[in-house]
C-alpha cells in the first residue's frame, strides 16, 4: 500500500487503519526529477478510524484518487453508514445515502480539505451542505468552514448537528428547552477556529430554525409554550424569535418576541 507514497501518507493511513476493499485499482505513474502518480480505485465498505480533525466513517462506498500533493474522494453511498467528528460534534450523523465530492491539497503550511454539493439523506430528513477545513498542524490555528441546510428533521435528532463550539450556556438551552417539534426548514453556517479553547472572536456561528408543532420549557418558572411555531435564529450573542405563536394553558399567544 506504500508503493508511491511519501512518508507521511504512509503514516496517515496507519492512522486511519482503513478496513474494507479498494477494487479496479489503476495507477499511472510519470518518472522525472519527481515521482508523479495518480492512484484510483473504487471503495466498497470502507471505514476509517479518527485522524485529527477527520471523521470517522463507516461503510463508505465510492471511488478515490490520491496523487503526490491532492487528491479527491467521490461518495456514492446508496446504503446507511455513519459520520463521526469527535473533536467537533457530540454525536455521530446518521445517514441513508449521500453523495458527495471531496477533494484535498497538500501544501507547505499543511493540508486543506473542500467538499462540492453534499447531499444526503436520513429518512424524512435532507441534508445539503458544503465545508472547507485547513489542518496547519497546530491544532490552535485548524479552521473550518460548514454551510448546512437540513429540511424536515425532529428537533430532537437536529441538535446532532450543533457543533461543540457553541457556548455551553446556548447548546444547553436549546437541548433542554426545546422538548418536541419539527423543523421543516433550518439553515446552518460555521465558520472560524475547530479548539474549543480559542477565543470567541475567533470562530462563530448563525442558525435558523423554522419550527412547527414544537414544545418549548422556555423556563423552569414559566409555563410551557405549547404548540410553538416559529422562527428561531441563534448567533453568537443571542436566541431570539419576532414572530412565535403557540399556546399557553387556555390561552393563545400571537406575535409572540423571545430572546435569550
Amino acid at each position: 500500500a506504500g508503493i508511491g507514497l511519501n512518508e507521511a501518507q504512509v503514516e496517515t493511513l496507519k492512522a486511519l487503519k482503513p478496513r474494507g476493499s479498494v477494487n479496479a485499482l489503476m495507477g499511472v505513474f510519470t518518472f522525472g526529477d519527481e515521482l508523479d502518480y495518480r492512484i484510483l480505485g473504487s471503495l466498497d465498505s470502507v471505514s476509517v478510524d479518527r485522524y485529527k480533525a477527520l471523521p470517522v466513517i463507516s461503510d463508505l462506498n465510492g471511488l478515490v484518487q490520491v496523487g503526490p500533493n491532492d487528491g479527491f474522494l467521490d461518495m456514492v453511498n446508496s446504503a446507511p453508514f455513519s459520520l463521526q467528528f469527535p473533536g467537533v460534534f457530540e454525536e455521530q450523523w446518521l445517514f441513508d445515502s449521500a453523495r458527495a465530492r471531496v477533494t484535498y491539497e497538500v501544501t507547505s503550511t499543511g493540508v486543506q480539505a473542500k467538499s462540492e454539493l453534499v447531499e444526503a439523506l436520513w429518512g424524512d430528513l435532507t441534508a445539503n451542505g458544503r465545508f472547507h477545513i485547513k489542518l496547519p498542524g497546530d491544532p490552535l490555528q485548524t479552521t473550518w468552514g460548514l454551510e448546512l441546510g437540513v429540511q424536515y428533521a425532529n428537533l430532537t435528532d437536529a441538535f446532532r448537528f450543533l457543533p461543540k463550539t457553541l457556548k455551553e450556556e446556548v447548546k444547553d438551552w436549546l437541548v433542554g428547552s426545546v422538548l418536541r417539534g419539527l423543523s421543516k426548514e433550518s439553515g446552518m453556517v460555521f465558520h472560524g477556529s475547530l479548539a474549543r479553547e480559542a477565543a470567541k472572536d475567533q470562530k462563530s456561528h448563525q442558525l435558523y430554525f423554522k419550527v412547527s408543532e414544537t414544545t418549548l420549557d422556555y423556563d423552569p418558572a414559566w409555563p410551557q409554550l405549547e404548540d410553538l411555531a416559529a422562527t428561531i435564529f441563534v448567533d453568537n450573542f443571542e436566541i431570539s424569535s419576532d414572530d412565535a405563536i403557540g399556546q399557553v394553558y387556555d390561552t393563545r399567544v400571537y406575535g409572540a418576541t423571545v430572546m435569550v
